[in-house]
């Protein structure tokens, strides 16, 4: 992976800054290269500068491979473990803030991390090894149906049965967060 011609010796060179900098500060493009380095860029997968970057850091020791290796594959790893229909960008909860005026978000991937989730076997698990269960809540209507309560207590009875055996997260019919009328 040594560097070549054209726009490889500007990926080779970002890749080495990124390498020998990246660990300790904040890693930032210089302003001359950017233009030449973001072309580049275009021309390569996200895996290979990834390869790169991961080739250059092993050269400075096992731990910061380590350490890059399980900070870079992580979400990837929990990602293959999500369910059907399920994404790492969906909203578990949402809440509007009135002091700012501001939806708060919490994402199924900032949720895994709070749970310290893994992959396990081909099934999520949180930090204690009991199983992850996703649950999309119905009742955010605006005008209820009829049987309203009736859904709700049987979404309440499912929720208590599957609370016994996972860990439920359970995920809002909300995910805007603007307060319902």
């Amino acid at each position: 992976m040594a560097g070549g011609s054209g726009g490889h010796r500007h990926l080779d060179m970002l890749v080495s800054d990124f390498a020998n900098r990246g660990m300790k500060s904040r890693f930032r493009l210089r302003p001359a290269t950017n233009r030449a380095i973001l072309s580049t860029f275009d021309s390569y997968s996200k895996g290979t500068i990834l390869i790169m970057i991961m080739h250059k850091i092993v050269a400075s020791g096992p731990a910061a491979f380590l350490f890059v290796s399980l900070i870079t594959s992580t979400p990837d790893r929990l990602r293959a473990c999500l369910p059907a229909g399920i994404k790492g960008t969906d909203i578990v909860s949402a809440q509007w803030l009135k002091a700012t005026n501001e939806v708060k978000r919490i994402t199924v991937e900032q949720k895994l991390a709070e749970i310290k989730a893994v992959c396990k076997r081909g099934k999520l698990v949180d930090g204690r090894g009991k199983e992850v269960y996703f649950f999309r809540l119905t009742g955010c209507w605006g005008n209820p149906p009829v049987d309203y309560q009736e859904i709700l207590r049987h979404q309440d009875e499912q929720l208590q049965k599957l609370k016994k055996r996972y860990t439920v997260i359970e995920m809002t019919c909300n995910p805007d967060g603007v307060p319902l009328h």
